[in-house]
């Protein structure tokens, strides 16, 4: 694969996941990978950071970077950092929130509530916490009888007996989507942010469909002006809306099963490899200093 097969001359946007994307081994941002971020805003190309955690987190590691990105947060279930698009949130509707709260906690997995400031765990879990060192986002002890149900925009849960490796599968995690799917349908999203991490947000809040948003008011469209990169099904509608998109090679199965398909995107390296800054140096020619991903 060469960096002359990628027609960029219309490319405006390039959205990136974080974890298990454009974050490191320790959840941060690498200094290069700001670098290159800096530089595609340099040449007039919005970088936005689309992702599944939520946006008191992910404030803390914008702040690495020396420009405002808009920010696609809790699956797209939040905008904000957009002008002159309008801020946006979509929630989860509340009788869905009170019944799984009540009914479906799930045995042995750890349950997680994001509201659009909050986060809120059902037991404390420390290797969770780990994930938010750059933003000291912390969570708070969930307690069903003082919870807003009107103000929820993701619930998601963690199979803590489950590794974060491509050849994982939790199984409790698995009957549970089965479940919830059949029980609430075409009301939700319900998919997989990693192998061991199962995400719900209000249907047809997608990563994808919040970037449209943001980006229709530039004049510009998913199709023709954004390449995407991901690592999860969370990802997998901006991956296909995409002109070109990128899957991380330690990728969810899953999501390269969804992709294969699909010539416009292209299974690369990991995330571990600085794969998103080589990609985009390679293919705007930024002139950093980093190892070339394309032959």
């Amino acid at each position: 694969m060469l960096a002359q097969h990628f027609d960029v001359s219309k490319i405006k946007v390039v959205a990136s996941d974080l974890d298990g994307t454009a974050l490191n081994a320790d959840h941060k941002l690498a200094p290069e990978t700001v670098a290159v971020f800096e530089a595609l805003i340099d040449r007039g190309i919005q970088v936005i950071l689309a992702t599944g955690r939520p946006y008191r987190d992910v404030v803390g590691i914008e702040e690495n970077i020396k420009y405002s990105l808009p920010l696609v947060t809790s699956n797209g279930a939040m905008l904000n950092n957009a002008e002159p698009a309008p801020d946006y949130v979509s929630y989860v509707p509340s009788d869905i929130i009170e019944q799984i709260c009540s009914n479906i906690v799930g045995e042995g997995l750890i349950f997680n509530v994001y509201t659009k400031n909050h986060w809120f765990v059902n037991e404390p879990n420390e290797e969770v916490a780990r994930f938010f060192t750059d933003s000291h986002f912390e969570y708070r002890l969930l307690d069903l009888d003082k919870l807003d149900s009107q103000n929820v925009v993701k619930l998601f849960y963690i199979d803590p007996e489950c590794p974060v490796k491509p050849d994982a599968r939790s199984e409790k995690l698995n009957r549970l989507q089965e479940q919830i799917l059949t029980t609430y349908g075409d009301r939700i999203e319900c998919v997989f942010s990693q192998v061991n991490c199962l995400e719900i947000n209000c249907a047809g809040t997608t990563k994808a469909n919040t970037i449209r948003k943001y980006i229709n008011y530039l004049g510009l469209n998913n199709e023709e002006n954004l390449i995407s990169f991901g690592d999860g099904m969370n990802d997998a509608h901006m991956l296909e809306t995409s002109k070109y998109g990128f899957v991380m090679a330690d990728a969810d199965p899953k999501l390269k099963v969804h992709v294969e398909n699909l010539p416009h995107v292209h299974v690369v390296g990991k995330n571990t490899d600085l794969i998103v800054a080589r990609i985009c140096n390679d293919l705007f020619k930024l002139g950093i200093d980093l190892p070339p991903y394309f032959a």
